[in-house]
């Protein structure tokens, strides 16, 4: 499969924040990270534990937040990139001074990459599917500069390996 980077525009990010955050979480049936910088895999996205009392919650739009939520929840516009196909390792390794391929399946991480921060979320695989995808999360207002940073660089090694 070839390395491929695309928009993410399926995606809803709603951050939670404050106390009761996780007791929200929990009444609409999501997963609930322990730990700070952790992530749980969901049927249709992810749940991101981001502080003490802050989690970033990254669906389709179906789930249900209860009404009675902590005090701050609210949309996040964050710029979404899925990249896709065996060579991402090797790509994210030109951009970002730790090793995403490390990521462990269902792996969160937010560190700088290619000068910005960002998030780092391995998805796990589909039973009987490619390699997991890497969904890679940045202020929108980056969106544009990491999109053709790495649709560059993605195209310099492919030009480089074929020469």
């Amino acid at each position: 499969m070839s390395l491929r980077i695309a928009i993410v525009d399926d995606l809803r990010l709603v951050q939670l924040v404050g106390p009761g955050a996780a007791e929200v979480l929990q009444r609409a049936g999501l997963p609930c990270p322990d730990a700070e910088q952790q992530a749980l895999a969901t049927p249709s996205g992810f749940v991101a534990r981001t502080g003490r009392a802050a989690f970033l919650l990254a669906d389709d739009g179906g789930t249900v937040l209860p009404d009675d939520g902590p005090p701050w929840a609210f949309p996040a516009a964050d710029h979404v990139l899925r990249v896709t196909g065996a060579g991402w390792p090797g790509l994210m390794a030109e951009l970002c001074a730790l090793d995403p391929a490390l990521l462990a399946e269902g792996g969160w991480l937010m560190t700088r990459f290619a000068r910005i921060a960002v998030w780092l979320f391995r998805a796990p695989p589909a039973p009987g599917a490619a390699p997991p995808d890497l969904l890679i999360g940045c202020d929108p207002s980056h969106g544009r500069y990491l999109t053709t940073t790495l649709e560059t660089v993605a195209a310099s090694c492919a030009e480089s390996r074929d020469n």
